[in-house]
């Protein structure tokens, strides 16, 4: 989220897992009298769509990916034997989650995040002892169970909290529960989330975060039934479209349509009729454009969705030093003082919004400086060097005070998922707007209907998961769901 493949080919068990995750139910016989399908997107949930549909018999598909690449927020790099994840990073819960039993059966699972230890540091350089920090822990999810139907904002019900406790450090304590928020939750702003909006997001049981040894890209391949070949086969090649850019979607007549661009030359225009359209289109992306991209205006409900659904960015830094200088399997926490917010030069802000530094285990003595950033505070804006130069002072100061040998970077990477222009920004949230309005990403999800009351258009991707929204399992339940949707629409048996 590329290393070579180091696991051994499909066992028993996972045809068995395939089968259980494609449900064929009935394949086409017909060729000619196939349903024509275009998929906006090859990312996890367009990949999911065109494989199960697929497995069911549909071949007349075509997908439109605006990348060079497949996987969207998904993107393994590889240099050499090692990779970084520039987005999506983790498995998130066990047993219930479909990406968790495929990445088990082809024993690519690496470690999980509670095998890892915290060290939570002041940015004045002050350790904060894990015996002060670990009681909060229990706080945190008591506070939002007692909540759950609480529509205060989040920052109020925790603050509301810290005001009726002993401590003589109550910054460190509220900067400790928004952290918490901020990373263990899909809300990047705690102030824009109720304790009631919060839980409406479900999490699956077992470990929060595991990685892979493999990179999460190979989940791609996992879904596409190629792992362990991590490269598209012509099949896949044949079906994806890559540099095309959705320019319009003509969804209110008999068979929809989209025109496109191809290459990065803007003026070419290419239609492609429909029977049916899937979009996976990243909520970000609708915020910005969905008046241009939909022809017809959409149904005020669709309208209200795009518009009060939230949508955070993270971004990540990668420092990769001549050799290690933190402790082993160590995840490095940092937390501001109030003296040190207060005295933050204001072109200097973006430094409060990194939420820990976590080591990268297939990329060797690399830390990875996480950003949850804010609307009005971004590292984005600022260039290479001055994020390089600022952070590396940064945590010199901050973990050289450790009595660790702190150095320079000799090689560094950042990602900047606000600015690129099919995605603008990382994964959604419910929002206390969305709240507000009686929103759901249920609503997102809804298909859009022509005037002759046929579905022309369905909807996928993180933000149209009603409970796992945010998650890549959630990008990936959506993608089977609007195959599942145009399957049984066509009464295939």
């Amino acid at each position: 989220m590329f290393v070579s493949a180091r696991t051994v080919f499909f066992t028993a068990l996972t045809f068995i897992i395939f089968n259980n995750i494609f449900g064929v139910v009935g394949k086409i016989d017909d060729v000619e009298t196939q349903k024509k399908i275009v998929i906006i997107g090859a990312g996890a949930s367009g990949i999911a769509a065109a494989s199960k549909l697929l497995a069911n018999g549909y071949e007349n598909i075509v997908i439109l990916e605006a990348e060079d690449r497949i996987g969207g927020r998904v993107w393994t790099v590889n240099d050499g034997d090692k990779f970084l994840e520039m987005g999506a990073q983790w498995i998130m819960g066990e047993d219930e989650n479909v990406l968790y039993n495929l990445a088990n059966g082809n024993s690519v699972l690496q470690k999980k995040i509670e095998d890892f230890n915290g060290i939570y540091v002041k940015s004045n350089g002050d350790l904060i002892p894990s015996e002060v920090i670990e009681p909060y822990f229990k706080a945190y999810n008591d506070i939002l169970e007692k909540n759950h139907d609480n529509n205060q904002k989040i920052s109020e019900i925790f603050e509301n909290y810290i005001e009726q406790i002993d401590s003589d450090d109550k910054q460190t304590i509220k900067l400790f529960f928004k952290n918490l928020i901020e990373t263990l939750t899909p809300v990047t702003n705690w102030n824009q989330e109720s304790g009631a909006g919060i839980s409406t997001f479900e999490t699956i049981p077992g470990s929060s975060a595991i990685s892979l040894k493999t990179g999460v890209n190979a989940l791609l391949y996992m879904i596409m039934n190629t792992y362990p070949n991590t490269d598209l086969t012509s099949k896949w090649k044949d079906l994806i479209h890559f540099n095309a850019k959705v320019k319009h979607i003509n969804w209110n007549q008999e068979k929809p349509f989209v025109q496109y661009t191809l290459g990065g030359n803007p003026t070419g225009l290419h239609n492609i009729e429909a029977d049916y359209i899937i979009v996976t289109i990243p909520l970000g992306v609708l915020k910005h454009s969905y008046d241009e991209l939909f022809v017809h205006p959409l149904p005020e409900k669709k309208i209200s969705a795009i518009k009060n659904l939230s949508y955070g960015v993270v971004n990540k830094v990668f420092l990769t030093f001549e050799e290690q200088w933190w402790p082993n399997n160590t995840l490095l926490y940092t937390f501001f003082t109030e003296d040190d917010l207060k005295n933050l030069d204001i072109s200097d802000k973006w430094l409060s919004n990194i939420a820990g530094f976590f080591p990268e285990e297939n990329y060797p003595a690399t830390l990875t400086a996480w950003f949850v950033e804010k609307d009005d505070i971004t590292s984005e804006i600022h260039l290479d060097t001055e994020i390089y130069t600022k952070l590396t002072k940064f945590i010199k100061n901050v973990f050289g005070k450790q009595g660790w040998t702190v150095t320079d970077p000799i090689k560094t990477r950042r990602t900047k998922w606000q600015q690129a222009s099919n995605f603008r920004g990382s994964y959604s949230y419910r929002g206390l707007n969305a709240s507000k309005n009686g929103i759901t990403n249920a609503d997102l999800r809804e298909p859009l209907f022509n005037q002759d009351g046929k579905m022309t258009v369905l909807f996928a991707g993180e933000a149209t998961h009603d409970k796992y929204y945010s998650t890549l399992h959630g990008a990936v339940e959506t993608g089977y769901l609007a195959a599942d949707t145009i399957i049984k629409a066509n009464n295939i048996d």
